[in-house]
């Protein structure tokens, strides 16, 4: 099964039109089965993240740090990797791991799919495939 297999730790460092925070210790997550998952993702000490990116509209409802934060970290790190020719894994697998995160959180379904839906829907409006 899938699993984080260390706590996400970081601080504020800016703010753009969002606030940034950098990862201050190693975080890891691991895709399929711990014994012999299908990928093991990496986030350095010093990634620069959003944590989640919660439209405006709904940022009082879902807050940037919240416990999908995990999943967001993952999901911004493999993207990171995309838009700087080392990827990993292409959009829609970095998208479905988002989800497959979301679910190992234990967020309600029905939520982890609506972000999922959101990370797919931008995807597709910016031709991100």
């Amino acid at each position: 099964m899938s699993s984080f297999t260390t706590p996400l730790k970081y601080s504020y460092i800016r703010k753009e039109w969002r606030n940034i925070y950098s990862i201050d210790e190693p975080f890891q997550y691991y895709s399929g089965d711990k014994d012999n998952p299908d990928l093991v993702i990496n986030v350095p000490i010093g990634f620069e993240t959003d944590l989640a990116s919660i439209p405006w509209p709904v940022s009082k409802i879902f807050k940037p740090d919240g416990k999908y934060a995990k999943a967001a970290v993952i999901h911004d790190y493999l993207l990171y990797l995309i838009k700087n020719d080392t990827p990993m894994v292409n959009r829609k697998t970095a998208d479905s791991i988002f989800y497959e995160a979301m679910l190992v959180l234990k967020i309600p379904k029905y939520k982890a799919y609506i972000f999922y839906r959101s990370v797919r829907l931008y995807s597709v409006l910016y031709r991100k495939s």
